[in-house]
């Protein structure tokens, strides 16, 4: 797969976007980024599905709090 901002796309996916981009003057990053902007907000629930997704992917158990992984992390 050719290099991109955006991962996991297909070499034919990006060779267009790049030949596209190149025929009107611009970059791939650009061409890729006026993609990304034209695409519709999530809606609210699609947000509230996407973060309690990440909550189910993330183990379960006591969490260390930040300000002593800080100080841990200071201390070594």
């Amino acid at each position: 797969m050719a290099q991109d901002r955006l991962p996991n796309l297909p070499d034919t996916t990006t060779a267009g976007r790049r030949e596209r981009s190149e025929a009107f003057g611009g970059a791939l990053q650009s061409a890729s980024g006026d993609a990304v902007g034209k695409a519709p907000p999530y809606s609210p629930e699609e947000r509230l599905a996407a973060a309690l997704g990440f909550q189910r992917r993330t183990p379960p158990g006591p969490r260390t709090p930040p300000d002593e992984l800080i100080r841990e992390d200071r201390d070594r």
